[in-house]
């Protein structure tokens, strides 16, 4: 059992509270709810399973912190610590830093938030800095890639104060401010549904079909785990796919949805095709609409626009466009006021295509989001050593796999040391350099695993060496040119 999450929350929350008030050596109680202790464990454990488990962390900490007694009522567990944990932490933790600071800042009267915002980007040049509407705090403000904490930071304006909560990722998500506070721009992840649907074409695509009963039960595990965007087309599973959406309810999630124009443009076939989507989608809107290929740009994206100003479309993107054509699409689009959202391509450790040709950069000096598909390559990123039924797509590259050896090698390892599959690895890695991937999930565990992967932190230098290995394999699978 890995206890490192729970005891550097516990490190932490101490800590906070001695910058606070000062350092006495002092018992010292904290409370914790059931889910949060399940989110540091990694476990699904009810009270009386987890009991043991914590039991077991308390013998493990007692050299440092001293005999740590736990008790709980019901769900909510207490855990009180001797005087040699507050002196042992205030002894072996850092005294300057950014906490230090900001709690410094925090503290005074008549301090402003612009104040406050300063000291996060006097640590950091990504920091996310979110005003909130939905009434509970007045601003979210973290630090994007985690450095040099992950911690939700929640402020109140007093006016002649501030006050602020601090919450974990995960105890951000529980509180539920995740729906209402979440940013269109930056989503975690996206679930993919291109092999939904039809049972042939699952099979053609995956090499085996998944029932309607399993993927509903994905969808039900991504809403908990509060991966709410879907990523949907007309074409996905013989048109099946977004029927299921429909039936499944799309009331509390993000719907991508595209508009693929494979003949000539003629006036009214973006029209006639999202409102057959919005039929399927039992809705009145869709979240995300993308221009699928950059064919007939103008004329597409300016009846993409009239629908927008009607409010059939919430926001614009562009899938598979070169770096000239995403330009000309932002121009085209802002010409006429509105935004250009996001540009959806090809992405992965093997094709970083789109990196190498500046569309990625100029995403992120734009503010315009960067979606990723074929994240694990139709497989060749996945575990070789997992057998899994063969496709038409993974028969077409099987030989390549004997390139790859020396980078499952290196993704087994990086895995191991975060406790994740090397196709976790594969998609930890777009989430690390700021790209949203978008993973084609059937089971509520490929849901799962998603979650876990992107919330997994790799260092810089892991990040290097997998693109020096990806790059000494020499093996591309689909290039960005097919588009």
């Amino acid at each position: 059992m890995d206890f490192l999450k729970l005891e550097r929350n516990i490190f932490d929350t101490i800590k906070e509270e001695q910058i606070k008030l000062g350092y006495r050596k002092e018992t010292i109680q904290l409370y914790y709810p059931l889910s949060s202790l399940n989110s540091f464990l990694g476990t699904s454990l009810d009270e009386s399973q987890i009991y043991p488990i914590l039991k077991q962390f308390c013998s493990l900490e007692e050299e440092k912190l001293g005999k740590i007694a736990i008790s709980n009522k019901g769900e909510r567990f207490c855990f009180r610590f001797p005087p040699k944990a507050s002196e042992y932490i205030y002894m072996n933790t850092p005294k300057d830093g950014f906490l230090y600071d900001f709690i410094h800042t925090i503290s005074q009267h008549n301090i402003t938030m612009e104040e406050v915002i300063a000291q996060f980007k006097k640590y950091s040049d990504i920091v996310h800095v979110e005003k909130t509407s939905h009434g509970e705090f007045d601003y979210l403000i973290y630090f994007e890639d985690g450095i040099p904490d992950e911690y939700r930071y929640c402020f109140t304006d007093e006016g002649s104060h501030i006050n602020y909560h601090r919450f974990t990722i995960d105890d951000y998500r529980e509180l539920g401010l995740e729906e209402a506070a979440m940013n269109i721009q930056k989503p975690l992840a996206v679930i993919g549904t291109n092999s939904w649907g039809s049972k042939i074409y699952g099979k053609l695509l995956r090499g085996s079909s998944i029932d309607e009963v399993t993927i509903k039960e994905s969808v039900k595990t991504a809403r908990e785990k509060k991966l709410l965007f879907f990523d949907l087309a007309r074409d996905y599973g013989f048109g099946k796919a977004q029927k299921m959406m429909g039936e499944f309810g799309t009331q509390d999630i993000v719907i991508s949805s595209k508009f693929t124009p494979f003949k000539k443009y003629h006036s009214g076939q973006v029209r006639k095709s999202l409102e057959r989507d919005l039929v399927d989608f039992k809705r009145t809107y869709v979240d995300i609409y993308w221009l699928h290929l950059p064919k007939d740009i103008e004329e597409n994206l300016m009846e993409m626009i009239r629908l927008y100003r009607e409010g059939k479309i919430h926001n614009i993107g562009i899938s598979n466009f070169s770096l000239e054509e995403c330009k000309r699409a932002k121009e085209i689009l802002e010409n006429e006021n509105v935004p250009l959202y996001g540009v959806q391509n090809h992405y992965s450790l093997l094709n970083r295509d789109w990196e190498e040709r500046g569309v990625v950069s100029w995403c992120k000096e734009n503010g315009i989001s960067f979606w990723a598909w074929a994240v694990l390559e139709e497989g060749m990123l996945a575990d070789p050593r997992v057998k899994t039924p063969k496709s038409i797509m993974k028969l077409l590259f099987q030989n390549k796999k004997r390139k790859l050896h020396s980078l499952y090698v290196l993704m087994n390892r990086i895995g191991k040391r975060h406790a994740i599959t090397i196709p976790q690895v594969a998609i930890a890695y777009c989430s690390n350099k700021g790209i949203v991937p978008v993973c084609g999930c059937r089971t509520p565990y490929q849901v799962e695993q998603l979650f876990e992967a992107v919330n997994v932190k790799l260092s810089e230098k892991e990040i290097q060496i997998l693109e020096q290995a990806a790059d000494a394999s020499n093996v591309r699978i689909i290039d960005a040119d097919n588009f």
